[in-house]
């Protein structure tokens, strides 16, 4: 039996975690979890898992009671929670569910204890996948992704030698904007951005998919975790959300992986290390009529200066994340327009100088700032014009 360490445990992929985990109780033990500050979910997970040892949490208000009543759990708290936890503890494997560059430390850490890490921050290798490749050389650790198109490529490459594969297809359903005109589409109101047609997901990636930065990124995921250029990652546009990958091969012939959009069999794949496992509730799944097309570059100009900035410097990806999570949070404070967010994105990253080599240091120190100038451009621009 595994111990496992799941990280976001209030947010949508951790939902679904508890729901796999829950039915898998003869081989997954749960021991630790974060809720970041959502106190509230803390005793629905205790009560539902008896086998939790450690939590943590970046706010500490409203937590005392709780500590009263479960003395034989260790909480962590306060900024560094997680980090201090990973390194106190004993598991096996990490399930990191975090949304955003706070995502990275984890992954960076579980790798250097040598875990299995099923991955579902993004940001571990869009901000940080050459930290990653590097310490992944010097350790037995293994990533297994958790994302719907990267878990449906793993189980499809696992079927095909690497001399037969000519391509990769990734899909990606157009957001919950893909059919707005694009004159209206500048100061689109942020409740219909979040309204995504398939997916049910947190905010900040839900936002990401409605200015296509998240496909961008999953491009980049895709290159770290199977040794792909980004060139050879396509993105084809497809409403339904049936089809998470398909590998072109050489004879000119497509393999793709069907199925419906639910999260649990990425997750438990992951977590039986790529290995598929029944799954008893389960909706019946039924194939609809498909529809494809391609990427409308006007209407997703953030995705080109992401993939432009990683191949001009792969380290550049840090500032357009910590640019975009500060973005996001303004627009959906009803601060900026949608049509800002890439511009400003842009506008950021444009003429910055950023090495060719960092540290994690230099990453969260980089992070910080460029967070920080968004805010005070935005801030600034309100007051001028009143």
């Amino acid at each position: 039996m595994k111990k496992v360490v799941l990280l976001g445990a209030s947010g949508s992929i951790g939902t679904n975690t508890l729901d796999v985990l829950s039915n898998n109780t003869n081989d997954f033990l749960l021991i630790a979890f974060s809720v970041h500050n959502h106190i509230e979910k803390i005793e629905e997970v205790i009560i539902k898992f008896p086998t939790v040892k450690y939590v943590a949490v970046s706010s500490n208000k409203k937590i005392d009671s709780i500590k009263k009543n479960y003395p034989f759990i260790i909480f962590y708290e306060g900024r560094d929670a997680i980090e201090n936890m990973l390194k106190n503890i004993s598991y096996d494997i990490l399930v990191n569910a975090l949304t955003g560059f706070a995502g990275l430390k984890p992954s960076l850490i579980a790798i250097e204890q040598n875990k299995i890490i099923a991955l579902s921050n993004k940001e571990s290798l869009v901000v940080g996948g050459e930290l990653v490749k590097d310490k992944l050389s010097q350790s037995t650790a293994k990533i297994y992704p958790i994302d719907s198109e990267h878990a449906a490529l793993f189980h499809l490459l696992s079927k095909c030698k690497k001399e037969e594969v000519k391509k990769v297809y990734i899909t990606c359903s157009g957001g919950a904007l893909r059919d707005i005109p694009l004159k209206n589409l500048y100061d689109v109101d942020y409740r219909k951005a979040l309204n995504h047609p398939q997916w049910k997901m947190g905010p900040k990636i839900t936002i990401d998919s409605a200015t296509l930065l998240n496909k961008a990124y999953e491009v980049i995921e895709a290159h770290y975790l199977f040794d792909i250029d980004v060139d050879e990652v396509n993105v084809l546009m497809h409403k339904e959300s049936v089809i998470h990958a398909m590998v072109e091969l050489v004879d000119g012939s497509f393999i793709a992986h069907l199925g419906p959009s639910d999260m649990r069999p990425f997750i438990q794949y992951a977590l039986y290390e790529g290995q598929t496992k029944l799954i008893s509730n389960i909706d019946n799944f039924n194939i609809p009529d498909l529809h494809f097309f391609k990427k409308d570059d006007v209407r997703y100009p953030l995705f080109h200066i992401t993939i432009d900035a990683y191949k001009s410097n792969p380290y550049s990806l840090c500032a357009i994340n910590a640019a975009s999570e500060m973005l996001v949070s303004l627009y959906l404070h009803g601060l900026i327009k949608f049509g800002d967010i890439s511009h400003l994105v842009f506008e950021e990253v444009s003429d910055l100088k950023i090495p060719h080599q960092l540290t994690y240091e230099d990453l969260a120190k980089l992070d910080k700032i460029i967070k920080s100038r968004i805010l005070w451009k935005v801030v600034f621009k309100r007051c001028l014009n009143g």
